[in-house]
């Protein structure tokens, strides 16, 4: 059997990254995507580049010559295109339409600059779902890359070899698409050659150590174009002009040893006729859900609920599309929706992009009639109710003895409340269920496993920030005001923490099996840290056999099985507070068995949380709960404004 390495790369452009100030453009295509260029020249090497629509706009306007320069090479077979999309949006974390049209419109954009359409396809940021296949193929995709270092441990029955082969990717639905491999460890260990941290014979038996029998294709760098020769913040070192010119150079000396080849990324298909190529997989697990490039701690909520202001961008995003779906709109309405969802608003951005950006949302929203002013956190209840009215209302109300426990019960719901704890939800019931509590608080003692030795509640808060009071709750006693509004039982507690005011209600429907939980925060400062909420937590004894299924980008949901320990919010490092999320993009999850299920519904164009798994099997029991964050802490945190979330809690 023949024995070669096959080497690729692809490099990312993406001249809209949120941390490049508009005014260095022309220094990155001049130190960057040039010299790029170059070293398909120079190396007589096939270079694979990936670039977004916006990015090829943006490039048409500064640097035309660059864009003819690019599809003479993509004629001649110096370079091939990669495409990605219109913008760099996170496709697991916006809803199934905006992935639709940002695939289309990325199309469109390279069939006007470029006369082509990409057929293979790099995944922004490395961020994988399986709902996202459907969009690729529909968009005339056929092979997707995904970094495969993040996703290995996914896999069952992982083999080593696997990582030098073409497989397939699926979905939910059986769809499948082709596949090619990106690695972290790789395009890192590039990057310290080029910066002069490792020696060129070090790399070079880096390199040559992937060699095995048969063939093999190893993508030997995947990231991006404006890490060489550019610094956004600029530093004054005389290496930096010369990191092209060492990576040049290192090419050359790989491409003089035996059984190595450098290809045409699109070459990696024609692997497929190797012994362990092809093999159909699932990329995604219940503990990582949504796998993202990089390390651990480089996780979804980054894009989610952190940043210079996620939380109320992607409300603001959804809240648009909402108003745009029902006014209706044309091609450059959605383009310029689908580049407000992009991932370079939502990291390192500029002070001044920020600003222009929350200029175009006020301008989208005088547009479409949508009013700038914040609604109330919480809905004012009416009609206070007394004790002689319970019973003419059709409500069952007890206070036990010691006034800790408040118990009320209406033809579809049955809720107990533990008000020596922040009116935290004890226990919570349906007909539909036999009356069966399924949600509510777990005592200390329940769980046998030192690990699980503590109380659970369902319903409270829980904030760390990075500077002042380090961690408060709301589980404190509370006073609870009963009332009715229209058709429900409304109980609220409100109640002062070091960072502020907690307002917290529980609606119970007097017309439809549903437990509505709301919370709000007036006078917060904006939050540099933590903030989670809800907590719910399933009872035990009322599920086996759990799984839980969302939107995740798609138009389909995705099934996840607790069958592991998984723990979404447990901290990545000291300064990232998550290791995952889910995505949820319709605004729904739902949690269950075979016999029971409960589904959580939210509105993100109201508040645009992001739900997180906890699941801890402790013998023939577990712990399984959901929790909504609000904030999470990272290297791109800025401090935030939080948002009142309001979940309603239903029986499928």
């Amino acid at each position: 059997m023949q024995e070669e390495l096959c080497l690729y790369c692809v490099f990312h452009i993406n001249l809209c990254y949120s941390s490049i100030p508009e005014r260095q453009r022309h220094e990155v295509i001049q130190r960057c995507y040039w010299p790029l260029l170059e070293l398909a020249d120079e190396c007589d090497m096939p270079v694979g580049i990936e670039i977004s629509g916006h990015s090829l706009e943006w490039l048409n306007s500064l640097d035309p010559n660059w864009v003819t320069a690019f599809k003479q090479r993509l004629r001649d077979g110096r370079c091939q295109l990669i495409g990605s999309g219109d913008s760099q949006i996170i496709g697991p974390l916006v809803p199934a339409v905006i992935n639709e049209k940002n695939l289309s419109l990325g199309q469109a954009a390279y069939q006007t600059y470029l006369q082509q359409r990409p057929s293979q396809a790099l995944l922004n940021e490395q961020v994988y779902a399986g709902g996202l296949v459907s969009h690729y193929l529909k968009a005339g995709f056929n092979t997707i890359y995904m970094d495969c270092d993040n996703v290995s441990g996914n896999i069952e029955r992982w083999q080593n070899e696997w990582r030098y082969l073409p497989h397939y990717a699926r979905d939910a639905q059986g769809n499948r698409i082709r596949l090619t491999w990106t690695s972290s460890l790789m395009w890192r260990k590039c990057q310290q050659f080029v910066y002069r941290e490792i020696s060129h014979s070090e790399y070079l038996q880096f390199i040559l150590s992937h060699r095995g029998s048969g063939r093999r294709a190893l993508c030997w760098y995947g990231n991006d174009a404006e890490v060489i020769g550019y610094r956004p913040q600029q530093v004054s070192d005389p290496y930096h002009e010369h990191e092209w010119q060492r990576l040049i150079e290192m090419i050359r000396l790989v491409r003089e040893q035996p059984g190595v080849a450098f290809i045409c990324p699109a070459e990696v298909s024609r692997l497929y006729d190797q012994p362990m190529s092809g093999q159909v997989l699932c990329l995604q697990s219940p503990s990582n859900p949504l796998p993202v490039k990089k390390l651990p701690k480089y996780n979804i909520s980054r894009w989610a609920v952190s940043g210079r202001g996620d939380l109320v961008l992607n409300t603001c995003c959804h809240r648009l599309l909402a108003a745009l779906k029902a006014r209706g709109g044309g091609t450059e309405q959605w383009r310029r929706l689908v580049r407000l969802w992009s991932s370079d608003y939502r990291t390192h951005i500029t002070e001044h992009r920020w600003d222009a950006l929350q200029q175009e949302i006020r301008q989208w929203y005088e547009w479409l009639n949508i009013s700038q002013q914040s609604e109330s956190p919480l809905q004012e209840t009416r009609h206070l109710i007394r004790a002689r009215d319970f019973q003419a209302l059709g409500i069952f109300h007890h206070m036990d003895a010691e006034q800790q426990t408040l118990s009320l019960r209406t033809e579809h719901v049955l809720v107990q409340l533990n008000l020596r704890k922040g009116a935290s939800l004890r226990s919570l019931a349906y007909p539909q269920h036999q009356w069966m509590p399924v949600m509510g608080s777990i005592a200390l003692g329940f769980f046998r496993s030192p690990e699980l030795a503590a109380d659970y509640y369902t319903g409270h808060v829980i904030a760390e920030t990075a500077h002042g009071p380090t961690r408060c709750t709301d589980l404190l006693p509370v006073q609870a005001k009963l009332a009715v509004n229209d058709g429900w039982l409304v109980v609220s507690v409100n109640q002062t923490t070091p960072l502020g005011m907690v307002e917290k209600q529980w609606w119970l429907s007097r017309l439809a099996p549903c437990l509505r939980y709301r919370v709000s925060f007036p006078g917060w400062q904006p939050v540099r840290g933590v903030l989670r909420v809800g907590h719910f937590t399933l009872l035990p004894h009322a599920f086996s056999d759990l799984y839980w299924h969302c939107h995740n980008g798609g138009y389909a949901p995705e099934t996840f099985y607790l069958n592991q320990a998984l723990s979404h919010g447990e901290p990545a490092s000291r300064l990232v507070s998550c290791r995952s999320g889910v995505g949820a993009t319709e605004g729904e999850l739902s949690l269950g068995d075979n016999r029971r299920q409960v589904v959580m519904r939210w509105d993100p164009g109201a508040c645009a949380a992001m739900p997180m798994l906890h699941h801890q099997p402790d013998r023939h029991q577990a712990l399984t709960r959901v929790i909504f964050s609000l904030a999470e802490l990272d290297d791109t945190s800025c401090g935030a404004a939080v948002l009142p979330l309001t979940v309603d809690i239903s029986p499928a």
